[in-house]
């Protein structure tokens, strides 16, 4: 058998050619093919009343969503601590506090009966993580934000093309972040976007992405009756390029397909692994979301000895992810009850999951994660 990746893009000859098509163009900054890129994914997405924002990464958007909220130095924002730690990060940029809230067992997103007990005067903002086939309670989270005046920022990277509640992602918090990094469900190579709830969060966006003009560059450059610049804010350097754009424009051409091929491959995991009594499998039923990993759980003295198990088979594994609070750069942060956090870390394996991966593969990875198990008591 071949080597099987934890994750793999899909990627085919449109999207090189598309990103040849802005290479032989020229204008490879911020430019047209990001517009075009923003509209399609509006389009998609069925925004009603909100606008769309693209940048250079994730972890940017994360970054940016926060001034939006308005993050400042001393507020306090809760996160779950199973989480990539650029939330976190994100968070001590801005001179604020993470505060670590515990996951849901089943859902393995932000629990929020633990979340209310960590709620005080200080608490600003909500980072809701949509973790692979789950999506938090945002119907909760909303009574809760009514409540004590908050914003939430849905952490959507692992749930793009998802639905909750009739509605599409990005149609029902305040902020919803995006990633279109290389193994996502739809990849710009690297790439974020943000949605907002108003024309005026927009502009503040388009301006902080480039370093804070008020007017874009490439919008100024062709202005034939005035150049026009002026710097109100602080910014980045965190535009999406054109060849990005150009590469997500194909990709999200095909996104019912990939839609479609990750599901499946998804509950067919579902199927398989039931038969293993030492496996606990995602609770989603993969009907309304779109994940970007798959993930079992094992007890955790099986846990890493079946991943070089599996290594040795020619599979590769990953793990989502290593809990935040245990990191030396969050440890003295404020945290809740993470019991289960602690519990569940442990025991997560990410197996692989990619569009060109096939069932008789799947079988593979079933076959040898069952015949490890049989042996160990």
């Amino acid at each position: 058998m071949k080597t099987i990746p934890t994750s793999w893009p899909y990627i085919s000859k449109n999207e090189i050619l598309s990103a040849r098509k802005v290479l032989n163009e020229g204008w490879l900054g911020l430019g047209s093919y990001v517009e075009k890129f923003e509209k399609k994914l509006s389009h998609y997405l069925n925004l009603k009343n909100r606008f769309i924002c693209c940048v250079s990464t994730g972890t940017d958007a994360l970054l940016m969503s926060l001034f939006v909220a308005k993050i400042k130095r001393g507020d306090e924002v809760i996160l779950p601590s199973l989480n990539f730690l650029a939330c976190a990060q994100s968070i001590l940029l801005c001179g604020a506090k993470p505060v670590f809230c515990d996951v849901d067992e089943k859902t393995l997103c932000i629990d929020v009966e633990k979340l209310k007990k960590l709620i005080n005067k200080k608490t600003k903002a909500v980072i809701a993580v949509d973790y692979s086939g789950n999506i938090a309670d945002y119907k909760k989270l909303n009574i809760l934000k009514k409540k004590y005046k908050f914003k939430i920022i849905q952490d959507a990277a692992h749930s793009f093309g998802s639905v909750y509640d009739n509605k599409q992602v990005g149609n029902f918090s305040d902020i919803t972040i995006f990633s279109f990094d290389p193994i996502k469900t739809i990849t710009t190579i690297d790439g974020g976007a943000i949605v907002v709830k108003s024309l005026k969060d927009l502009e503040y966006l388009k301006s902080i992405r480039q370093l804070g003009y008020s007017v874009q560059p490439n919008v100024a450059f062709r202005n034939k009756k005035k150049l026009a610049y002026d710097v109100k804010n602080l910014g980045f350097q965190n535009r999406m390029s054109n060849v990005h754009a150009a590469i997500g424009l194909a990709q999200i051409d095909k996104i019912s397909s990939i839609i479609s091929k990750k599901r499946n491959l998804c509950k067919n995991y579902n199927y398989l692994f039931k038969k293993i009594d030492k496996v606990i499998t995602p609770f989603s039923t993969y009907e309304k979301v779109t994940p970007f990993i798959y993930y079992i759980r094992v007890k955790k003295k099986y846990r890493d000895r079946l991943r070089s198990y599996l290594r040795k088979k020619n599979i590769f594994t990953g793990l989502h992810w290593y809990p935040n609070h245990k990191l030396t750069l969050f440890k003295k942060c404020k945290k809740g009850d993470l019991s289960v956090t602690n519990k569940v870390a442990s025991e997560l394996i990410t197996l692989p999951l990619f569009y060109k991966l096939e069932k008789k593969e799947q079988i593979y990875i079933f076959n040898h994660v069952r015949n490890f198990l049989k042996n160990e008591k």
